[in-house]
């Protein structure tokens, strides 16, 4: 039998049920919540209170709908990699996976431009919690949900590929609410410009991340740890704290991640791996 989770997954495969549409349901709920608020709240000051209140019951929603999801379809909470398996393993890559995620984000910085940071303590906790929280509430839904049903029924390299086009269009949910408005339509322009691709790339990354690793910890933790990141939040203590140090160290970690998946993929199809030696002698 196969498992509903990422690994142990057929590269490609056609075998959806009615289970399939659960990741879509949950996703296209929220983008539609958001959307709402948007066209309902006009005040940017009104507007952002009421994101940042419904925000973590939406995060709660995720979770809930995932897990009850993948327990009544007769799955476990390891198919959502909610397990400690590998648990270290999964922490020590999360932390290359968050310097990549600098990496990413040095593409184009406005794509993580929605979080706000204050030099007063209790704004900074909630920022700390509430961020780590965020986080995990979407690789539950995108990496662990999504992407491990996807993978169960058409296959991981679809799941990869459809999770991440998920993940990248979520932010398009906090664009204006009159898409038809001349600066709105810049806006969109720009978003699918620059902002969806880089999201677009992160996705991916994490998810296969996720396939190689099969714990959640993983992408939890570095994405975490990007958004704890002085470097990575945009206002509040000075307009740019972005350091070409970290951005280097990023593409470094990316590169590295990308060699694992490239070597995962031919291991998936059969073929003979290529060697860190081999690409040694292929830099040089």
């Amino acid at each position: 039998m196969i498992p509903i989770g990422a690994r142990r997954t057929p590269a490609f495969r056609w075998k959806p049920s009615h289970w399939s549409i659960g990741p879509f349901l949950l996703f296209l709920a929220g983008m539609a919540t958001l959307f709402l608020i948007r066209v309902l709240v006009k005040n940017p000051q009104a507007y952002s209170s009421t994101v940042g209140f419904v925000i973590p019951f939406l995060d709660l929603f995720y979770i809930l709908g995932a897990v009850l999801a993948t327990l009544m379809s007769g799955g476990e909470l390891k198919d959502l990699g909610i397990t400690r398996r590998y648990g270290l393993l999964a922490l020590a890559v999360g932390l290359l996976v968050g310097f990549a995620i600098m990496g990413v984000r040095s593409l184009d910085p406005r794509y993580a431009g929605y979080l706000k940071v204050s030099n007063e303590v209790l704004p900074g906790l909630v920022l700390v919690f509430g961020g780590a929280f965020h986080a995990f509430a979407e690789e539950v839904l995108f990496r662990g949900y999504m992407m491990g049903r996807l993978s169960r029924d058409i296959g991981w390299v679809p799941g990869i590929l459809i999770s991440g086009i998920a993940y990248g269009l979520m932010p398009f949910a906090f664009l204006g609410a009159d898409p038809t408005a001349p600066e709105q339509i810049l806006e969109i322009s720009r978003f699918f410009g620059s902002v969806f691709p880089a999201m677009l790339l992160l996705g991916v990354l994490l998810a296969l991340v996720y396939r190689i690793v099969g714990n959640i910890i993983c992408p939890w933790f570095g994405v975490t740890l990007s958004i704890w990141t002085l470097g990575f939040i945009k206002g509040g203590i000075a307009e740019d704290m972005s350091n070409p140090l970290l951005s280097l160290a990023g593409y470094i970690c990316l590169i590295i991640l990308t060699v694992f998946g490239i070597r995962l993929l031919l291991k998936a199809y059969g073929k003979e791996t290529i060697s860190i030696k081999e690409i040694k002698n292929i830099v040089d």
